[in-house]
């Protein structure tokens, strides 16, 4: 990359980062942050998608009962219970999607597709998320993956439990191990997991109780500068992946 284009880069980021600073202070406050080593963390070669230190005192372990585990993927996958998506895939097209899951959908009377959009049908009755559909989604038994759920986290109140950001250039494992070291420089872990084409990988941080979509916005924001200062200094920077990288919040 051109070095007037990166310094030029390099200010940007500065200027914004003052910018934010009240805002991320006002954050950190908020979620109890503590100060932690300023003292760079060594990055491995390899991505390592397990974080122990996330849940030091969990009691669910491989060898739990379904319920259990059940559970402890609800707590942190708290999203909207009222509504949620399932996906679909078509073995002619060989495409495939998410949409929400209507009680009514293919019902011969109630259900006409080709007169309306399912967004707009009269008859359309959302059904709720179970404790069941959560665990079709851990089995995984459809070969084509139509036991998938998706679930909406931008709750009603239009606060949230969790966010993600979304790793998928060619070199993502460096990408994101960058990304957590810079987390955890600010105290904040993450748990790493592999995309469904196994290449890329999301980046999970979950919250101890709901916080609003504008403030977990600034703060995936700061850590996102904290991730393109470190990259800007080892040079390891692609312009069209930190933009790729806005777009994920």
């Amino acid at each position: 990359m051109d070095y007037n284009l990166l310094l030029s880069m390099y200010n940007a980021l500065l200027i914004e980062n003052k910018n934010l600073k009240e805002k991320n202070d006002e954050l950190k406050r908020k979620l109890e942050l503590k100060n932690v080593s300023k003292t760079p963390i060594s990055e491995p070669e390899e991505i390592n998608f397990s974080v122990p230190e996330l849940f030091p005192n969990s009691k669910v372990t491989k060898n739990s009962r379904s319920n259990e585990k059940i559970n402890l993927f609800m707590s942190l996958f708290h999203g909207r219970e009222d509504v949620f998506a399932k996906r679909w895939h078509s073995p002619t097209t060989n495409k495939s999607g998410y949409q929400p899951k209507c009680q009514n959908e293919w019902d011969m009377i109630l259900c006409n597709k080709k007169k309306y959009k399912c967004n707009v049908c009269p008859n359309r009755k959302l059904l709720l998320l179970t404790e069941k559909d959560i665990e079709s989604h851990l089995i995984g038994k459809d070969p084509l993956g139509r036991d998938v759920i998706g679930i909406y986290p931008l709750l009603q109140d239009e606060n949230c439990y969790f966010l993600a950001v979304d790793f998928d250039e060619a070199d993502y494992q460096k990408d994101i191990m960058a990304f957590r070291s810079a987390c955890a420089e600010k105290g904040v872990f993450i748990s790493v997991e592999r995309s469904r084409s196994g290449n890329g990988a999301h980046a999970w941080i979950f919250f101890e109780e709901s916080i609003s979509a504008h403030t977990s916005k600034i703060y995936v924001q700061t850590a996102n500068w904290a991730y393109l200062l470190k990259t800007m200094r080892n040079q390891t920077i692609n312009h069209g992946k930190t933009k790729n990288l806005m777009r994920n919040y």
